[in-house]
Parts: structure tokens; sequence; C-alpha cells
């Protein structure tokens, strides 16, 4: 690898690496997640350092056979485990979510990334009860990934209406469903439309894109260097 671009991804399309808990999800590496990449690179360069997924302690491989291949420690980065509950009634209630379930499941399942299906559903106005790290964490996250969701429901309903005819497509959704989904449609379609407006009115593109990463993030770039880059 002679340059940082070559391992570089826009941030709503990059692949996960495997690092997992805050440092996949959370605000530790918030604006540039290529950042991640590159610390997996410089592990895996290491010629004393192996990396297996699919593994799990205590089944596939347990401390005995820790010990048999010849290891001298075992360290159990297993995390937090579990979301922070709220001593409040009713706050497992339908439409709420724990802040850290929403980060998983938004990044683990790349439910931000346009060729996923996976179903993540999110409705503005949203309400964050915290003021950490966590609760901006996710705050900036719903803002970032509304407007993803819009536009693809508005390009597979799309889709699933000239495949199906509007009668058949109507028919999978009850009222409440039908009344989200109006909603989500005429917001992405209002999305489309400001893009539009903006691409006919020449108005730049901002630098960044509102991606996994949080709101004005953006990819990594390679920078020329005035002296011959060092190859790795």
């Amino acid at each position: 690898m002679r340059e940082l671009g070559a391992i570089c991804q826009e941030l709503d399309e990059r692949l996960v690496v495997g690092f997992g808990g805050v440092s996949e999800y959370g605000i530790t590496v918030r604006w540039d997640k290529n950042f991640l990449t590159v610390l997996y690179v410089t592990l895996a360069r290491n010629r004393l350092l192996q990396l297996h997924g699919g593994v799990r302690f205590g089944g596939t491989l347990d401390l005995d056979d820790a010990w048999a291949l010849g290891f001298d420690h075992v360290a159990l980065a297993a995390g937090a485990g579990r979301p922070t509950f709220i001593d409040m009634k009713n706050n497992l209630a339908r439409g709420i979510r724990k802040a850290s379930d929403f980060l998983m499941a938004l990044q683990l399942t790349g439910a931000y990334k346009k060729s996923t299906i996976a179903n993540l559903q999110v409705k503005l106005p949203a309400l964050v009860i915290g003021g950490g790290l966590t609760a901006i964490d996710t705050a900036t996250e719903l803002l970032a990934y509304y407007p993803v969701q819009a536009e693809k429901t508005l390009a597979r309903t799309d889709t699933l209406r000239a495949e199906l005819g509007e009668q058949a497509f109507r028919a999978m959704f009850d009222e409440e469903e039908w009344a989200t989904l109006s909603e989500h449609l005429a917001h992405g379609r209002e999305l489309q439309e400001e893009r539009a407006r903006a691409a006919a009115e020449g108005r730049a593109r901002p630098r960044g894109r509102w991606s996994s990463a949080g709101a004005g993030s953006r990819s990594c770039t390679a920078r020329p260097s005035k002296t011959r880059p060092r190859t790795a």
C-alpha cells in the first residue's frame, strides 16, 4: 500500500472490519471511520498476530484449548454487555429504543447503506433522553439516517408498485402502516425535489456526506506528498 486513499471508502458504503463496540458504531472515530481500517491493516501486518472470525470463546475455543495452542494470556474484551435501562415507567413501550441498541442496529446491519434491506424504521421528530456522548451520537445518527431511509423507501416502493400494481401494493398494508409509509414517501419526494432544485441552481454540494459516520462526515483522502511515498 503506497497511499492512504487506497483503503479509504465512502463512509456510507464502508465495510465493517470487525472492531465492534464503541469503536465501530460509537463516537470514538465519529468523523472518519476509515481510520479503523488503518488500524486493522496495521494490526494485520504484524506477523505475530492472527485474526480469526466466528470463534466463540467457551464454545469453539475454551481456556484449555488456548493454553494448548500456546497462548500466554486471554483477554475478555466483552464491552458493556447490555444497554443501560432507564428507571422510568414504560421505558420499553412501543416506539422507544435504547440508544446503544439503535446504534448497534444501524451500524452492524448496515441499514445506512443504500444496498441493504435491513429493517430499521425511525420517525421524526424524535426525542433523545440524555446529554452525554451516547445521546449526541444517537441524535446525530438519527438526523443522518432519516433522509437515507426516506429515499430508500421511495425507490423500493416505486419498484414494487411497478411490479405488483397499485391495488396489490396497497393491500399489503393496514391503515397505520400506510400512514407511516405515506409520510416517508412524501419526505423522500421532497428530498428528491430539493436535490433537483439544487442541481438546477448550481448550488455547491456540501463537503462531506450524510452517512453512517454522522453529519458532515467525509472519507479520508490521499494528499500528494512532496517526498516519495514509502511502500508498506
